[in-house]
């Protein structure tokens, strides 16, 4: 994961567990702010252009299936942080606390391990594929 992100992840869990109550609701700002101009623009090219690619180079959608279900997830969750952000406004708890505090572990896992696997699953596909096409003319 970039380092900006983990550095966004890393004040919001510490505001979020450190921080009085009224500091909880301020711990997704800025995820909220990288999700809406960085996340959400990136999963949408994955899903218009890189994972058709692979799909066009493996000959099966199924080559993606995984990728995009993570996307559905990571889009929950983002929704979920909008949400416990319009919460904030007038309704916070600790139980809404503890919410916050499990969907950014949750967030930043997926986001982990779904940057890992098409690292090691899907880009590598594209990278032989690009190896053994001959040379454009």
């Amino acid at each position: 994961m970039a380092t900006f992100a983990q550095s966004l992840f890393m004040q919001a869990r510490r505001r979020a567990r450190h921080g009085p109550c009224g500091e909880c609701p301020h711990a997704t700002r800025d995820i909220l702010a990288w999700a809406g101009t960085t996340l959400e623009p990136h999963l949408a090219w994955e899903e218009t252009w890189l994972y058709p690619q692979i799909e066009l180079v493996t000959g099966t959608p199924w080559s993606t299936r995984a990728a995009r279900f993570d996307h559905g997830q990571l889009a929950a969750l983002v929704a979920r942080l909008r949400l416990h952000e319009a919460t904030a406004s007038h309704l916070w708890t600790t139980t809404t606390t503890t919410e916050l505090r499990f969907d950014l572990v949750a967030l930043e896992a997926l986001l982990q391990a779904h940057m890992e696997r098409e690292e090691r699953l899907l880009l590598p596909v594209l990278d032989e594929w690009e190896h053994q096409s001959p040379p454009g003319p």
